[in-house]
């Protein structure tokens, strides 16, 4: 390894450390539920993990910066983590590609495989991403599920492996977090569009006839997202399913959850399907929504913790 000239080395114990206190920044609430249910050196290995897929998620959000570039910067991470992988020598041109070395450099000498793969599966969607920026920021019906899933379930793969590490979660069914992600990109629709990710399929935008060119103001998108609603419900169908075959520790990490992520859904249908704009609260509404979404929530719940 070597390492760019500008660069002041850290010790690993000073990443860790640094790692964490930004995990507690950036997602305090799962920042805490590590804390109860993740052992103290996983925890530390998972805080890398996060800055690190954040660090380079931020650089493809990044509306300041050329695609070319996006494109050339997630390639090199990967030819980064390929050559960490293969013990070739590499250089380091970024503060922050220590917690790469060092996060690799522990699954390597724990045989910790999945995350490797998870590493470079969400690399791989971020340059999916980058691809869809420059189609328009579209992408067909087929291509957006691949890419949704390929980064959710990334992402619940790897914090499932840290929970239990010794549990198998690639055997069928796996639980992928569908179900988050989707509400996700409702509740994130207008940074994403600002970004140049349109979360609407090529089909539907034709279907619905949506303007491309003012998507985060078109009013017609609420026709869109009616008709994708039932989708989204089966999906959290599908996970309380998934969820219930899962060990208790899986369940008590992700139930809590879906009480505030469902709650996000069930607002938006009750003011009217209204998403990406700035909408005035009614306390009615307010009520009604959480009523709903109380009623679903124990639901679901029951639905996971009753043995089927």
């Amino acid at each position: 390894m070597t390492v760019n000239n500008n660069i002041r080395i850290p010790t690993k114990t000073e990443l860790l450390k640094s790692a964490n206190k930004f995990t507690r920044k950036r997602l305090w609430k799962l920042w805490l539920l590590t804390r109860v249910m993740v052992s103290a050196n996983s925890r530390s290995y998972g805080g890398l993990c996060h800055r690190y897929l954040r660090w380079v998620d931020d650089f493809v959000d990044n509306v300041e910066i050329e695609t070319n570039r996006k494109r050339d910067f997630v390639k090199s991470q990967k030819l980064l983590l390929m050559k960490i992988i293969n013990r070739e020598n590499f250089t380091i041109n970024f503060v922050e590609e220590f917690d790469l070395y060092y996060l690799i450099e522990f699954a390597l000498e724990n045989k910790r495989k999945i995350i490797i793969n998870e590493v470079d599966n969400t690399l791989q969607g971020l340059l999916n991403d980058v691809d869809r920026i420059e189609n328009g920021g579209i992408f067909t019906e087929k291509e957006l599920k691949k890419i949704i899933t390929l980064q959710s379930e990334s992402f619940c793969k790897m914090v499932n492996h840290f929970l239990l590490p010794q549990y198998d979660f690639e055997s069928e069914p796996i639980f992928n977090g569908a179900f988050f992600w989707h509400v996700l990109l409702i509740r994130d629709f207008v940074e994403d569009a600002s970004a140049g990710f349109i979360n609407i399929s090529r089909e539907d935008i034709e279907k619905f006839n949506l303007n491309t060119n003012d998507l985060i103001s078109d009013e017609k998108k609420r026709i869109w997202l009616k008709y994708k609603f039932p989708f989204i419900l089966s999906l959290l169908e599908r996970e309380k399913k998934v969820l219930n075959t899962l060990p208790l520790k899986i369940k008590l990490f992700w139930v809590p959850g879906y009480f505030l992520i469902l709650f996000e859904l069930i607002r938006v249908k009750e003011y009217g399907y209204r998403f990406g704009t700035n909408i005035k609260k009614n306390g009615l509404k307010e009520i009604v929504a959480f009523a709903k979404t109380t009623r679903l929530y124990l639901k679901f719940c029951l639905g996971v913790f009753v043995k089927q």
